[in-house]
């Protein structure tokens, strides 16, 4: 007889939630019963999912000398003991789970108002190691480990990664995209054994949040503090995150992030005047400027304050736009001792516990 039942991707949810130990996943059926914006997220895909990618399952396959010209099923070998697991994402982030994707990739938080609306700085500067992921516990650290769970139609299919931080987040604001939401993309990043068969199914209560950040409510675009007109810009940071060492179940017993560096790079597109000119003279002189993107003001609930100390790594004229001459200028984050390479600063009411 032949299967009735048809599946649709739509059906498919993502869900990240905190970790209090490093290699032991949220599992407690209770805590993903009910919709928790402290505790459990569902995030917001711009469109299908994508799956885990076991990319980094250790597989080896070799033809050894054993009387015959055509592999054996002995000559190939296949592990996740001492693997990776990534999974990609590009979601709608929130006022309610921007901080979670901030945190998850920089793994550096530089301070949490105790009250109000709770409003954290992250930063990446001549300060900045890494944690220590063995110490980090729900009570303190710097640091964030999560679960991430994908939820399958299929009951007891949902992919589950055990630990993820973050190795790469993408924030990026145009106009032209999803109604000119701001959205951010990236790779959940594992060094345990992927749950591909997990029967955890969060609550179809829990459900994303609609706060979102929209291009046309910029209340901040500047560079060294001049306004500017600008039609999209996008930043890039990656930590380079790596697995490190073995457990005696073959999972990480930590990881590595910022080697050799941690890497911020963007782009802007922005209207040629008789300001950004002097953008082209910098970029051609090697000197480095302060860029300001931001929603609200700084401890506004749902404010967002990007600063990137930048320096310009190339520029393009767009001579054929319908609305006038744009450059389109990407550049990377550097620290000058005064400013860091990166701060973002984010308030949402929401308290995190992220610093004691």
């Amino acid at each position: 007889m032949a299967l009735t039942t048809v599946h649709s991707g739509k059906q498919a949810r993502l869900f990240i939630a905190q970790e209090s130990t490093f290699g032991t996943a949220v599992s407690d059926a209770t805590a993903w019963a009910t919709g928790n914006q402290d505790g459990v997220i569902c995030l917001q895909p711009t469109g299908d999912l994508s799956p885990a990618d076991l990319g980094g399952v250790v597989r080896n396959s070799e033809i050894r000398a054993h009387g015959q010209r055509v592999k054996k099923h002995t000559d190939v070998f296949v592990s996740q003991d001492g693997s990776f697991t990534t999974m990609p994402f590009e979601v709608l982030p929130t006022r309610h789970d921007i901080d979670w994707l901030l945190m998850g990739v920089m793994q550096d938080i530089e301070s949490e108002a105790s009250s109000g609306t709770f409003s954290k700085v992250f930063s990446l500067d001549r300060d900045t190691t890494q944690p220590d992921f063995g110490a980090i516990s729900s009570a303190y650290d710097e640091g964030l480990l999560m679960t991430v769970t994908l939820d399958d139609p299929i009951a007891s299919e949902n992919d589950q990664l055990t630990s993820a931080i973050i190795s790469e987040l993408t924030l990026s604001s145009d106009p032209g995209n999803y109604g000119g939401r701001l959205v951010a993309s990236g790779n959940f990043y594992s060094g345990f054994a992927l749950s591909h068969d997990n029967n955890l199914a969060p609550a179809s209560t829990i459900i994303p949040d609609t706060d979102y950040y929209n291009h046309s409510l910029l209340t901040t675009k500047s560079i060294a503090s001049a306004a500017t007109v600008v039609n999209s810009w996008s930043i890039t940071v990656n930590n380079n995150a790596q697995r490190i060492g073995s457990s005696a179940t073959g999972d990480a017993q930590s990881y590595a992030i910022g080697i050799p560096e941690y890497s911020v790079t963007g782009e802007m597109s922005i209207k040629y005047d008789s300001t950004t000119k002097d953008v082209v003279n910098d970029f051609l002189a090697g000197t480095d400027r302060l860029l300001s993107f931001g929603y609200g003001s700084g401890t506004d609930d749902g404010a967002l304050l990007i600063k990137c100390n930048a320096v310009y790594t190339g520029h393009v004229k767009e001579f054929g736009g319908d609305s006038g001459m744009f450059l389109s200028i990407p550049f990377e984050a550097v620290d000058d001792v005064t400013n860091d390479a990166l701060q973002v600063t984010i308030a949402n009411g929401q308290d995190r516990a992220w610093t004691s």
